[in-house]
């Protein structure tokens, strides 16, 4: 007959008690068995004693919290300065969405390149219009009628590129006083 070894637990007021039945083994696996329970609890002391630490921090927190005399603006004071900010720059980006850029007027015909309505050079026009975008939000448009060369205005558009611009707008004059 083959004797069999079993372990019984059995829960008592915090910790298990192990019976051990039939191998002599099984008083050493109980002994483990309990020295490694006796280690939890000690680990379960630990961060029962860890718990009531950062309970006593949380409860002096919420004391200071409500004392008067401490430097500095409360959360709720904090939370309407935030409130205040976040709404001065929802203001200050609508205003810059509803600001018209800059706009400069560039007019090619067969003779004349004129910018704002003043007649320049290819060369005038590239350092005017440099100026012009140099730092700021500027949109320049250029403006032909159907008699101009097609040369030409690639011309006016090498040097608009060549300026740096960066918003660009092409329109087309049919009467030569406006746009279509």
């Amino acid at each position: 007959m083959v004797a069999s070894s079993r372990l019984v637990c059995l829960p008592l007021l915090g910790s298990i008690a192990v019976f051990a039945c039939g191998q002599p083994q099984a008083s050493a696996d109980a002994e483990k068995i309990e020295e490694a329970i006796t280690r939890l609890d000690d680990k379960l002391a630990a961060l029962d004693e860890r718990l009531a630490q950062i309970d006593a921090r949380t409860a002096a927190l919420a004391e200071a919290e409500g004392n008067a005399s401490l430097e500095g603006p409360s959360l709720e004071e904090l939370d309407g300065r935030m409130d205040g900010l976040a709404a001065a720059v929802e203001v200050a980006a609508e205003r810059a969405r509803n600001k018209p850029a800059a706009r400069v007027e560039v007019v090619v015909d067969a003779r004349t390149v004129t910018v704002d309505g003043e007649a320049v050079t290819l060369e005038q026009l590239e350092t005017r219009l440099r100026e012009a975008v140099s730092g700021k939000d500027v949109t320049v448009e250029v403006q032909a009628n159907a008699d101009t060369a097609h040369a030409r205005l690639i011309e006016v558009m090498d040097a608009v590129r060549n300026a740096g611009v960066e918003r660009l707008a092409i329109a087309k004059r049919t009467d030569g006083l406006g746009l279509d």
